[in-house]
């Protein structure tokens, strides 16, 4: 990964090993899988790419999980056909196995080899495509990103369905953007593998607040 791509924010994180199932290890992907989904998934593509109004961004993909699992096919088959919309992909899953490593590899997606927490900040126009991903994550995301939250999307869970709970400690940044989030609900009938799927776009609250200060100014 090049350095004028991310810039990690080291505070507080940590890296986190991959993590080996035994019992996986020797799985063998099957692309016919992921193949197999694509016509399911195809109808709902312009729900996405219509929302993707920078010219090829890169993305950022967290939590598809196992390959072995049909609601992670039909998530990276949703992936596969954004795959046009992006500059780079860039993909990573704890639970990942070398058989899943090799094959996003081959299919172009770059496998990240360390994991500081999620806490990756962007430098270009970025979405993050998180199914299902835990509460901390978003907050993670979030936080590495909160100055320049214009440059980022995030495709996953629903922020008012987390506003509606009422979440709390510990997520700070994710209680935050509730007020500086545009918030586009995303239909995708085929199981449970895209309930509560939203797009997410952001307004920069600092940048909003020199505006509104240049503003006093010029008056």
């Amino acid at each position: 990964m090049a350095d004028d791509e991310w810039t990690v924010v080291t505070k507080k994180s940590k890296i986190k090993p991959f993590k080996k199932s035994l019992k996986r290890d020797n799985d063998k992907v099957k692309p016919k899988d992921i193949q197999d989904k694509l016509p399911a998934i195809e109808p709902f593509i312009s729900l996405i790419s219509n929302e993707i109004t920078s010219t090829k961004p890169d993305c950022v993909c967290y939590g598809i999980g196992s390959l072995s699992q049909k609601s992670s096919q039909y998530q990276l088959a949703l992936l596969l056909l954004l795959q046009p919309c992006f500059e780079k992909i860039y993909i990573y899953d704890p639970i990942m196995t070398p058989n899943e490593i090799q094959y996003y590899n081959e299919i172009g997606l770059k496998v990240l080899d360390m994991f500081t927490d999620g806490k990756y900040k962007a430098v270009k126009p970025t979405v993050f495509y998180m199914p299902h991903c835990d509460n901390f994550l978003y907050e993670a995301v979030l936080e590495a990103n909160f100055d320049n939250l214009h440059l980022i999307n995030i495709l996953g869970n629903s922020f008012q369905t987390y506003n509606e709970m009422l979440i709390e400690l510990p997520y700070p940044h994710l209680i935050k953007s509730f007020n500086l989030v545009t918030e586009t609900k995303i239909e995708i009938n085929v199981g449970t593998a895209f309930n509560n799927l939203s797009w997410h776009s952001f307004r920069n609250e600092m940048k909003g607040l020199e505006q509104a200060l240049e503003k006093i100014e010029l008056q």
